[in-house]
């Protein structure tokens, strides 16, 4: 806002010095040539304080400096839904294999870990059946064959 003032300041002021310089000047060839020149000091007073602004005007915009925790926990978070959706997928997908094949299922319970190399394995299977259930050597022989883990069982 200061260049803006300022380049009104000094226009108004060689508009004022442009005046008193065409009223005492003589006519003719010598007022043509004082116009010219006039002319081209209004230009360049109004030009250099645009050009100051503009090599002044300053456009940084830098990124915040965002720390390294925040990836660690958007990491961790991300890490935490994909196994629990693929728990809830792979416990959808058991109980329906099971009640396909006649069995008598209440609930499936599968537990996922992250090993170190970042592949996630199945932890634990628990296959919860009614008490009335007596095929449980058949649940756990079709859950080893789908996912080659050996289920924990519990009637309720």
């Amino acid at each position: 806002m200061s260049s803006l003032a300022a380049l009104i300041g000094t226009v108004c002021v060689c508009c004022v010095a442009v005046s008193i310089l065409t009223a005492v000047s003589p006519n003719g060839m010598t007022s043509k040539t004082l116009n010219l020149v006039i002319g081209v000091f209004i230009v360049c007073v109004m030009i250099i304080p645009l050009k100051n602004f503009v090599t002044n005007f300053n456009l940084d915009i830098k990124s915040p400096k965002i720390p390294d925790s925040f990836y660690s926990d958007a990491q961790n978070a991300y890490n935490s839904a994909v196994i629990t959706e693929t728990e809830n997928r792979l416990e959808k997908t058991l109980f329906s294999i099971l009640l396909n094949d006649d069995f008598n299922v209440k609930n499936v319970d599968i537990k996922l870990t992250e090993n170190k190399s970042g592949g996630i394995i199945i932890s634990s299977i628990n296959i919860y059946i009614n008490k009335t259930e007596n095929n449980v050597m058949k649940i756990i022989r079709r859950t080893e064959e789908e996912f080659a883990v050996t289920p924990m069982v519990t009637a309720k």
